[in-house]
């Protein structure tokens, strides 16, 4: 019910950015034996309990019937910190030709 309740009073999400044109089917085998099935819907500025970070948004199904949307949340912080460590820019701060807009990464048209 509280579901519900937040789906009907919560503000709308910001539309997903980096969308590819064609979606890309990939497989991974879990441990357990379970093969799930996912492809990326896109990205967009989200906000945690912590502080602003990006959601990556991602379509996975375990029987190619029932898919369902899952969230990958990585904060601004976590990502700065990897750059940092690695001494290199992550894909969203716009490496090899790749765009920012408001700080989200954008893929390159072609």
């Amino acid at each position: 019910m509280k579901r519900v309740l937040e789906r009907l009073f919560s503000k709308k999400r910001a539309p997903l950015t980096g969308t590819p044109t064609v979606r890309r089917l990939k497989n991974y085998s879990a441990q357990s034996g379970y093969v799930y099935q996912y492809y990326y819907e896109g990205q967009r500025e989200s906000r945690a309990a912590d502080g602003s970070c990006h959601e990556f948004v991602f379509r996975i199904s375990a029987d190619c019937k029932n898919w369902h949307e899952s969230s990958v949340l990585v904060m601004h912080a976590a990502l700065r910190a990897w750059e940092q460590q690695h001494a290199r820019e992550s894909p969203r701060s716009g490496v090899n030709g790749d765009e920012t807009r408001d700080g989200i990464w954008q893929p390159r048209q072609t």
